[in-house]
């Protein structure tokens, strides 16, 4: 499902606090502290410190030596992606899209994060449960790859989804935006940063043409990615693209889908 240049990648990215990464994110992707918790990881020799209370006597009597039991803390991070779905969403995009979310999950996964995957258009189209496994993130992102694109009607909305999404997951986590952010204009009214979330804005989209047409071009329409208005010369691209850069800041990115995205996903890892 991954494309191998993707998977390769991903045993060569590190989210340790060495790298010299773009976004305040470096340093807050650790793996779980040890110690107490909810879920059990291990049980190991007992070393000087211990809590005696964790001793498992059973290991013990068959081993000779004593071990203790080991739990992961609920110190990770919990990761959501929103993915894009709408009208606009097909093609190339669509796949650029499912392959860097898949990327992201199974990275995140080898860190011992936890993930989410958000569907969304005009409302959330789907929630799923929390991924822990490999497995579990190619079962869910499959549903993605095999959901029909929804009709031009439904557009996408952003505050709605946000509105939706925030008030289930206040707590701090680190978020993705998947989309090629049509009819984008901020999470208004909340244009101020969420405090408890870290947002990255990952626009995938083909580059907008920047030199100005020839007057006889001007009869044709440039249609917006998920509009049909004929006669409409005139772009949202630049209003979209303002309200991108003032939301996400420090942590824009941008996918052009005709690309490999090998080296495109590795702008999140500048080399120092």
């Amino acid at each position: 499902m991954l494309d191998p240049d993707l998977r390769s990648l991903i045993s060569q990215v590190s989210w340790e606090s060495k790298r010299n990464t773009k976004t305040s994110i470096a340093g807050r992707f650790q793996r779980r502290s040890r110690g107490k918790g909810l879920d059990f990881h291990e049980v190991r020799p007992y070393q000087f410190g211990d809590d005696v209370r964790y001793i498992d006597w059973n290991v013990t009597s068959r081993t000779g030596d004593l071990q203790i039991k080991e739990f992961e803390t609920e110190e990770n991070y919990s990761v959501l992606i929103f993915l894009d779905i709408s009208h606009s969403m097909k093609s190339q995009k669509r796949r650029s899209a499912f392959q860097i979310a898949l990327f992201l999950t199974l990275l995140h996964l080898k860190e011992s994060n936890s993930v989410r995957l958000v569907f969304f258009s005009d409302s959330v189209k789907h929630i799923s449960k929390k991924i822990r496994r490999d497995e579990d993130a190619f079962f869910e992102i499959q549903k993605f790859w095999k959901t029909p694109s929804h009709s031009k009607e439904e557009k996408t909305n952003f505050t709605k989804v946000f509105e939706k999404i925030f008030p289930m997951f206040s707590s701090l986590q680190i978020t993705y935006w998947i989309s090629d952010f049509s009819g984008f204009n901020g999470f208004y009214p909340h244009q101020r940063p969420v405090q408890n979330w870290e947002q990255f804005g990952v626009w995938v989209d083909f580059p907008e043409v920047e030199e100005p047409l020839p007057i006889y071009f001007k009869i044709f329409s440039l249609f917006h990615s998920e509009g049909e208005t004929s006669l409409n010369w005139k772009s949202n691209f630049k209003s979209e693209k303002e309200a991108f850069e003032s939301t996400f800041r420090k942590n824009q990115f941008f996918i052009d889908p005709s690309k490999k995205l090998r080296n495109q996903i590795l702008q999140l890892f500048p080399s120092q």
